[in-house]
């Protein structure tokens, strides 16, 4: 079965369920037909004849409680990006009513700036009272305050705050009832979850990632090199007559590209760890964009033989602590 979209899936569910035939889905960009001569129809002939070769290779298809979770995290992130969106939406407006909180608050939509926003809404037109909502450390800012909320607010104005402000109230429920649900998920493998966020740059979040897109039988990808070719976190092999071509990355799981390239990025911040060293030692050689992508692949290693093997990560030494001595000591060394 070629693998278009997700158009396959709902086929692929009904012969599953029968028990009658092995399935195997196949990556179409694998197995090009001859330039000229497309069709549906040659498409078909030409795949039936490379199965019948044993030329297929099947693509790997996760379990349905791996599919599942992947829907889980996947639309956590949509939804933090819809958040994302919002928010911006709300700085915009805010500029246009001339009330600049966001050049004193750090965070807009934090406990203070939402108190104030419900204040503008309520229709509070004192900036005085207004910077009275603000908690914490931002209370000696409480003059700047003033000044930043001295603006010229309008019924209009008042009105698409209140909508916004509710949307991302909503979504705030929404993310909260997901992560929820992920968490009953991985109850019974909350010490896999524990281990994987001890990974410098990795937290909760990230492992849930992992996880989700990984699954927990690394027998699928064998070794992780191609579990970091399947993810595209690996240089591209182009080479022709002795001549190297580019060395881009090819594209794979964009979701776990992304949840490991951020959390590269945290680890590079660290202090004292391996990964910070060894991102810093391929900036300095090969620029910050590829040793992002190199301490992702080396994140994304450290991983599998956690999954796998059942070990821990040592952050300072980069290595890997087995439950029998010696096994993968000094992996990263």
């Amino acid at each position: 079965m070629e693998s278009a979209g997700v158009y396959w899936k709902p086929v692929w569910h009904v012969l599953e369920k029968q028990n009658q035939f092995r399935l195997k889905l196949v990556n179409a960009q694998h197995y090009h037909g001859v330039d000229g001569q497309k069709s549906d129809q040659t498409d078909a002939s030409w795949l039936a004849e490379l199965l019948q070769c044993g030329l297929l290779k099947g693509s790997f298809v996760p379990s349905q409680w791996q599919q599942e979770l992947r829907d889980l995290t996947r639309l956590r992130v949509a939804l933090l990006q819809d958040q994302n969106r919002i928010q911006n939406r709300i700085e915009k407006l805010l500029e246009d009513a001339n009330i600049k909180l966001g050049s004193v608050v750090s965070n807009t939509l934090g406990t203070s700036g939402r108190k104030i926003l419900k204040a503008v809404i309520a229709g509070d037109k004192d900036p005085g009272w207004m910077a009275d909502y603000a908690q914490g450390r931002l209370r000696a800012k409480r003059e700047e305050l003033t000044e930043a909320l001295f603006g010229f607010v309008t019924d209009h104005h008042r009105t698409l705050l209140d909508i916004l402000l509710r949307q991302i109230e909503s979504l705030d429920r929404d993310i909260a009832s997901l992560e929820a649900d992920i968490r009953r998920r991985l109850a019974p493998h909350q010490d896999l979850v524990e281990r994987l966020a001890e990974i410098p740059g990795f937290g909760e979040i990230t492992a849930w990632t992992v996880i989700a897109e990984l699954g927990l039988d690394m027998n699928v990808f064998g070794t992780p090199e191609r579990a970091a070719s399947w993810s595209g976190l690996c240089p591209g092999n182009r080479k022709s007559a002795g001549k190297r071509g580019h060395g881009r990355t090819r594209k794979g799981n964009r979701w776990i590209r992304r949840g490991l390239t951020q959390s590269a990025l945290a680890a590079s911040h660290d202090k004292d760890t391996y990964l910070r060293s060894f991102y810093w030692r391929i900036s300095s050689k090969r620029g910050p964009k590829k040793a992002l992508v190199a301490t992702a692949h080396k994140q994304l290693t450290i991983a599998f033989f956690i999954i796998r093997d059942g070990v821990r990560y040592n952050a300072r030494s980069g290595s890997l602590r087995p439950p029998s001595a010696g096994a993968h000591a000094a992996l990263f060394d």
